[in-house]
């Protein structure tokens, strides 16, 4: 991905995000070993940060768009518990 922004809610596979230059990933309950961590930053977000709003506003649109449960799920809770099961990958 290059100067990309993606919001990922399933699982990923081995070596995620080999080859990214520049972007951001959004994703939900990662297993950071399956990332290629050789170029790349995982954060987790905190609920104050401007990317916090990202994810929020991401999750929206997907449920507008697609009707998501599990979005709709993590939007309905608390937000604070919700958006701490993200990690940002850049």
């Amino acid at each position: 991905m290059t100067n990309g922004l993606v919001l990922v809610l399933g699982t990923v596979g081995e070596n995620f995000a080999a080859g990214m230059s520049g972007g951001k990933a959004y994703v939900l309950d990662l297993q950071a070993s399956f990332c290629n961590t050789q170029s790349i930053l995982l954060e987790s977000i905190s609920p104050r940060e401007s990317d916090s709003t990202t994810v929020k506003e991401l999750l929206q649109e997907h449920v507008r768009l697609t009707g998501s449960i599990k979005a709709k799920e993590l939007l309905a809770g608390d937000w604070t518990e919700s958006v701490a099961r993200f990690t940002r990958i850049f």
